[in-house]
């Protein structure tokens, strides 16, 4: 991971093309589309208490944080790196992948 300090280069990169396209905040269905999360997944979520990204109402409309966007895929990828490191490793240990 290319880092500086405890700051991730390619968030800080993710961040600056999302805010200069969206700014400081985007809808909850802007933050979907950017996801390629449908609405009724985080509907789904939400009503089984489980916060795909969080969000607050201001005059009546959801808005998400672009930094929680940012850290939204963040974490999808280090989980995918984590799972791609576990099957180089059962691969390299002789285990059949499952």
């Amino acid at each position: 991971m290319h880092t500086k300090g405890n700051v991730n280069i390619r968030s800080m990169h993710t961040h600056a093309l999302l805010f200069e396209k969206y700014g400081v905040r985007v809808t909850l269905r802007q933050a979907a589309e950017i996801l390629h999360i449908s609405m009724d997944v985080l509907r789904e979520e939400e009503s089984r208490n489980l916060v795909t990204v969080p969000y607050y109402i201001d005059h009546g409309e959801q808005w998400v944080d672009i930094r929680d966007v940012v850290q939204y895929l963040d974490l999808g990828r280090e989980h995918a790196q984590f799972l791609a490191n576990k099957l180089i490793e059962r691969q390299s240990n002789g285990m059949n992948a499952v």
